[in-house]
């Protein structure tokens, strides 16, 4: 009966896209009183340790406020979204760098952190099949929680990060749905239950990348005024 009960209404966002003066591409995203940065660079010039023949070089680095500076949990979803969504096979021997800065720490970080790199990749007018984001869903007392606070993850006894991007996943498709493109998971659980976390992260995504477009849509909207 865990799976009875389910909340999938996300925190307030709030963005503001390209104030890193020295960035291809930036933004800033607030999740409640979570906060996070992602600058991109590129992509540019590689260096021959870090270049790849017939497709782009992907390097991600994760700052957090506190601890150490390689999360491998965060790095591995923001490639597996950047390579599964950025159109490589156009930029041979370049390389793309996306950094991601922790600001402020309320829950869910790795979740904003992977919304902040995919503004940060539309603010920089990188050509990708489709954007991305990042959800996360916890599990505390039986019930499904989207988008937590740093509370109520504390009370967690399984957690999942999905990596979504939004395509069409059938030629008589008629326009794109969610697709999850990558996934971490910590705590004890079932298929089933697992499942049913990524259907509640799938819909929950679709108000995320609604508030892309909405973004965008300010975005331009503002600069063609100026």
């Amino acid at each position: 009966e865990w799976f009875r009960m389910a909340t999938g209404k996300l925190r307030s966002i709030k963005s503001e896209m390209g104030f890193v003066a020295r960035a291809d591409g930036s933004c800033s995203v607030s999740a409640g009183k979570s906060v996070a940065w992602a600058a991109v660079n590129g992509p540019g010039d590689s260096h021959p340790s870090k270049r790849h023949g017939d497709r782009l070089y992907v390097e991600s680095c994760y700052r957090p406020v506190h601890g150490d500076a390689e999360d491998t949990t965060f790095n591995t979803l923001l490639r597996t979204a950047l390579l599964h969504t950025v159109q490589s096979k156009l930029f041979p021997r370049a390389a793309l760098q996306v950094t991601v800065h922790e600001m402020q720490s309320d829950g869910s970080m790795c979740a904003l952190a992977l919304t902040a790199a995919g503004m940060a990749c539309l603010d920089a007018a990188i050509p990708m099949k489709a954007p991305f984001c990042g959800v996360q869903v916890i599990r505390v007392n039986g019930e499904l929680i989207v988008d937590a606070d740093s509370r109520m993850e504390e009370k967690a006894d399984a957690r999942f990060d999905f990596a979504i991007s939004t395509e069409k996943q059938r030629d008589d498709e008629l326009s794109p749905s969610p697709l999850v493109i990558g996934s971490s998971s910590s705590g004890e659980f079932s298929f089933d239950q697992f499942l049913l976390a990524r259907q509640l992260a799938c819909e929950a995504s679709k108000q995320i990348f609604v508030f892309f477009k909405e973004s965008l849509q300010r975005k331009y909207t503002v600069e063609s005024i100026a």
